[in-house]
């Protein structure tokens, strides 16, 4: 046995093990990899810039696996930066007046 006094602590390891794996573990679906981005994004909410915080170890490991999912299954734009910037605002329906801090219009 672990060393658990009861059901109930044996079953909430449990149910925490299991939890973990979700995340710990590298997608294979884009449903765990949305679980994963959206986990990723609550740490750096929480953490910020700070490099030294003690969750920004978890961070790296989490992105770790993001980047994998993504190297294997989202397309790699090519060519010139202004062209996948382009690219992408198109994808996601962004316009340049939604991203003042990247410039202006007669930029």
């Amino acid at each position: 046995m672990l060393g658990f006094t009861s059901f109930n602590q044996t079953y909430t390891v449990v149910q925490m093990m299991i939890k973990a794996k979700r995340i710990f573990s590298v997608a294979h679906s884009k449903a765990e990899y949305d679980r994963q981005v959206s986990f990723l994004d609550s740490l750096l909410d929480e953490i910020g810039e700070d490099e030294a915080h003690p969750l920004a170890s978890l961070v790296e490991t989490i992105g770790s696996l993001v980047e994998t999912y993504e190297t294997a299954h989202l397309p790699e734009h090519e060519g010139a930066p202004v062209d996948i910037l382009t690219c992408l605002m198109q994808e996601h329906g962004v316009r340049q007046v939604d991203l003042p801090e990247i410039g202006s219009q007669g930029v």
